[in-house]
């Protein structure tokens, strides 16, 4: 086919036919493919259906069975068989598991010793009643293992019930049994309250495949069509399986998803008419015809009036062009002949070019100026490059010392509470009370420090992030500094001598976040005594001048070398000195002290000498927050 020499109007018809077809021919062939994935995701959930059926069965039921034997667990480890004590249990049940109609405690002989209620839903008395010619008393006795009843119809009220019953072991020596009545109206609404999707319905069976819950058949009837299936498809030995099969109750084909309960011998399955499937792909393949049938009558049409419309426009483009041809071509004269009863875009289209020469000039000298632009905002680039460098080395040099923190700070007192743990853990030996005793002081050590560790590092990242909150009150320094030293009534402070005299500039009222900067004080004097040698003393001073009042903090410890000073406040930063210390720190105490201090807008600073000690200064300028 040569469309070379078709007119504009054909090749219109032809391209829009193809373009009709084409794409409708992919979306069936991709609705196709969507209509099996569909399918085969349908069969997908639906076996999920069954699971989540199976799942929602076994724990409603084994829910009740647990606690059934917790009852009997319980009376076998006690002495204790009183009326009283084994009614007190059974009302328990009662209270916490109210599907439960009637809980019973017999023993070896079968005859009940104690229920609640006490008399059955007839009226009946229970107490002394013998069920030891049933058959679920004659297995349990027999196996010593809980058991699960067939269902069975209450003999006044009709309610689907099953009977749980577990034994009572005393010395390995069957003693007597736990039995609860469930009633299993709760079941059938968490059965049908979960969406099988279109046209599915559930079923339960029980062991005998008794109808625990059908649409259709009623409680307690025997379907056979599972077993039907199973034996068609030979699953008889599997726990789940699927496939198609002709229901004789509800006439159709079918298909079906089952699983077994193995706990419960039970078995659960989810079933959906065939005919839902394959409609639904008919009616999808009928859709996609009137849609190809339709929009090809409409591009038909809509390819002749195109054509019609570009027509009239490209004709006068034509005479236009053959103008220019003709004429000596300016940009002077290009923009006095404009196309008559064309669309906006056609003229559009020739005054671009107009307009495109002259851009051309003036392009030039802006990309002239552009290029300097462009290599002033390198070599910016270039510097700023070079700070980001430099930052991210900071940031890996912090993650490099924060994995350190972590692996070595938190390591050690997760390792002691672990031996800890398992020391108590070891019933090969029975401990003293006193070591048991020291034991868990020892984990108590450790869980305070994790928790000093933990918050340091949340008190790091709200100093970080900007996220320091201060709850400021005024209040006098004296006063606050005495406060704080009454507070230090437990080791290490009590090994310290400190020494603390109000004067005249400890009178000012300032406002501060007491709790933090209490905190700071705290840490200062911590670390006097921590980098100590001998008895620490510590004296704390009040000045002031003009411009600011200062708090001193002078100790008699280790002192810090002159190249560590500018490093002290920096997170992480043990100086060598640290290995005399006499307790662990973490290196983040005095970056927290800093981060406080400089959240209120004040100043820490430190003078020391190696083994004349060290002097602490905060520095509170004068303004509005002092008074």
């Amino acid at each position: 086919m040569d469309m070379n020499n078709m007119t504009i109007k054909k090749q219109l018809t032809i391209i829009f036919i193809i373009v009709t077809i084409l794409p409708i021919s992919i979306l069936g062939i991709f609705h196709s493919i969507e209509m099996t994935d569909f399918i085969t995701q349908s069969s997908k959930n639906q076996k999920y259906a069954t699971q989540r059926l199976a799942e929602s069965v076994e724990t409603y039921v084994n829910f009740h069975v647990n606690y059934i034997e917790s009852i009997s667990y319980n009376l076998s480890q006690s002495q204790n068989w009183s009326i009283d004590y084994m009614t007190m249990l059974l009302k328990g049940g009662k209270i916490k598991l109210p599907g439960f109609i009637e809980l019973y405690v017999g023993n070896s002989d079968g005859k009940i010793i104690a229920s609640y209620p006490r008399n059955s839903q007839e009226g009946e008395f229970l107490l002394g009643e013998d069920i030891s010619n049933r058959d679920h008393f004659k297995e349990i006795k027999a196996t010593e293992r809980t058991v699960v009843t067939p269902i069975l119809l209450g003999r006044h009220s009709k309610k689907p019930l099953i009977m749980i019953e577990a034994p009572i072991l005393q010395e390995s020596q069957f003693q007597g049994y736990v039995l609860g009545t469930l009633d299993l109206t709760a079941l059938k609404k968490i059965i049908i309250d979960y969406d099988y999707g279109i046209g599915a319905y559930p079923v339960v069976e029980d062991q005998d495949h008794k109808v625990i819950y059908h649409p259709v058949l009623p409680l307690i009837s025997k379907n056979y069509e599972l077993k039907n299936l199973m034996q068609q498809y030979h699953f008889e030995d599997r726990l789940l399986g699927d496939g198609e099969f002709y229901s004789t109750v509800n006439h159709r084909y079918e298909y079906l998803s089952f699983e077994k309960i193995p706990s419960l011998n039970w078995v659960v399955y989810v079933s959906q008419p065939t005919s839902f499937k394959t409609e639904s792909i008919r009616n999808a393949m009928i859709l996609l015809g009137i849609v190809l049938v339709a929009t090809l009558i409409f591009t038909q049409n809509l390819a002749k009036l195109l054509a019609q419309r570009m027509l009239d426009p490209i004709n006068v483009l034509i005479e236009y062009s053959a103008a220019i041809e003709r004429k000596s071509f300016s940009l002077e004269n290009f923009d006095k002949i404009q196309m008559t009863n064309a669309a906006k875009e056609f003229n559009l289209l020739l005054n671009r070019f107009y307009e495109m020469g002259k851009n051309v000039f003036r392009n030039r000298e802006e990309l002239i100026k552009l290029n300097l632009d462009l290599e002033r905002r390198i070599a910016e680039r270039t510097e700023g490059l070079v700070k980001d460098i430099t930052k991210e080395k900071e940031i890996d040099r912090l993650k490099n010392q924060l994995i350190s923190f972590t692996s070595h700070e938190f390591k050690t007192p997760i390792t002691t509470l672990s031996g800890s743990i398992e020391t108590l853990l070891r019933k090969d030996i029975e401990w003293e009370e006193d070591f048991i005793d020291e034991i868990l002081l020892g984990m108590k050590d450790d869980i305070q420090r994790l928790e000093q560790l933990t918050s340091d590092w949340i008190d790091i990242v709200k100093i970080d992030s900007n996220a320091l909150v201060l709850i400021n009150e005024q209040m006098r320094i004296g006063s606050f500094i005495e406060g704080v030293i009454q507070g230090l009534k437990k080791p290490p402070y009590t090994e310290a001598k400190i020494v603390f005299k109000r004067c005249e500039a400890s009178e000012h009222i300032v406002a501060f976040d007491i709790k933090r900067v209490e905190q700071v004080i705290r840490n200062i004097i911590t670390n006097a005594i921590r980098y100590s040698k001998g008895n620490p003393t510590i004296f704390i001073r009040v000045y002031e001048d003009k411009e600011s009042i200062y708090i001193d903090f002078k100790d008699n410890g280790i002192g810090i070398a002159e190249e560590h000073i500018p490093k002290i406040f920096d997170r992480f930063f043990h100086v060598d000195a640290s290995r005399t210390r006499k307790t662990g720190g973490t290196g983040l105490g005095l970056a927290i002290c800093k981060g406080i201090i400089e959240a209120h807008g004040w100043e820490i600073k430190v003078v020391s000498q190696l083994n004349k000690g060290s002097t602490f200064t905060i520095v509170i300028p004068k303004n509005e927050q002092v008074k």
